[in-house]
């Protein structure tokens, strides 16, 4: 019950991403954009062409993973049987869930990467401003109370989120914003 719960929400955020991004399409009116900036030198066409690509991967890894839940809740029913097995079959029922987690957290991880094509530059750019920026009136309140301690974590815990955001947008194709 809970494994179709979380599909269903699943679907629904997909479904709500994709019209969001079929509204910010539709607002950008079909404009060519130009090489270079954040996009990569991608035009309107190739981001087109790459959200299509996201989608299709959403659609596929969802189908994906509602399969494995399914075939997990029959392997749920089977688990009475688990005090009944050998040491053997016991390991091999194991190495088998493991497997299957291993496959589920790839899903995951492969949806969450489509998931942000679909969300696009713009509001990846804006996600992380307003949160680097409300780290920076944080430091900047602990440099004024003279926290050097805190200004110190705080730099580090910047840096260490700036790279992961340039990281995240070179995988998925975008070049990051220049520094200002």
């Amino acid at each position: 019950m809970k494994k179709t719960m979380l599909v269903a929400l699943m679907m629904v955020a997909i479904a709500s991403l994709v019209l969001v991004s079929m509204a910010q399409q539709a607002q950008q009116g079909g404009q060519r954009r130009g090489g270079g900036g954040m996009m990569g030198g991608m035009n309107f066409q190739q981001m087109r062409e790459a959200r299509d690509k996201a989608m299709n991967g959403l659609i596929e890894n969802v189908a994906k993973l509602k399969t494995m839940q399914e075939a997990g809740a029959t392997g749920m029913q089977n688990r009475a049987d688990f005090q009944n097995m050998s040491e053997e079959e016991r390991n091999q029922w194991r190495e088998a869930r493991t497997k299957q987690r291993e496959e589920q957290t790839k899903l995951y991880q492969d949806i969450e990467s489509q998931l942000l094509m679909l969300k696009g530059p713009r509001q990846m750019v804006t996600d992380h401003r307003t949160a680097m920026e409300e780290l920076t009136a944080i430091r900047d309140q602990a440099e004024a109370e003279k926290a050097t301690k805190t200004v110190e974590m705080l730099n580090k815990l910047m840096e260490t989120k700036q790279a992961a955001y340039d990281n995240m947008l070179k995988t998925l194709g975008f070049m990051p914003p220049q520094q200002q």
